[in-house]
């Protein structure tokens, strides 16, 4: 398995960890505090929180992979990007992108029935983690299947 390829198994697992503690963490706050919550001022705070959190996260997660890339194989991460890495990134953010206007389509569409402000941000943030996700798997394909 290349690098790139663990790369993206680690973001991967790590962002399936971090969305499945953070979600469980922010319901329960949701929940605890009750009928005395403004929806719109608690689901935008938990969404610029979980940015920042999620940034932090992926780069501790990357420096730990490359200390043990670099442990176990005596090499360095690699450090340069051809062209078809490059290529790669795009195909991966197309996915990304494409995936999350989707999600937001969804979410607003949602909000137009009449949804509660709770569903319109639970499916934003659903759609925020599934389009990384995507844009990942889709990174970790195109490098296991050499293109």
């Amino acid at each position: 398995m290349t690098y790139q390829e663990k790369k993206s198994m680690t973001i991967i697992a790590t962002s399936i960890v971090l969305s499945a503690l953070y979600f469980l963490r922010v319901n329960q706050v949701y929940v605890d505090r009750g009928a005395d919550i403004n929806p719109l001022t608690f689901w935008s705070g938990a969404i610029l929180l979980i940015i920042p959190i999620g940034i932090a996260f992926h780069v501790v997660t990357q420096v730990i992979l490359a200390v043990i890339y670099k442990v176990t194989t005596g090499e360095s991460p690699p450090s340069i990007e051809d062209e078809r890495d490059k290529l790669i990134e795009l195909k991966s953010l197309r996915v990304n992108h494409y995936s999350f206007l989707l999600g937001f389509f969804v979410a607003m569409l949602l909000a137009l029935r009449g949804s509660s402000m709770t569903i319109f941000f639970v499916a934003l943030i659903i759609s925020m983690t599934v389009s990384g996700l995507l844009a990942e798997i889709t990174k970790y394909y195109l490098y296991k299947r050499g293109s």
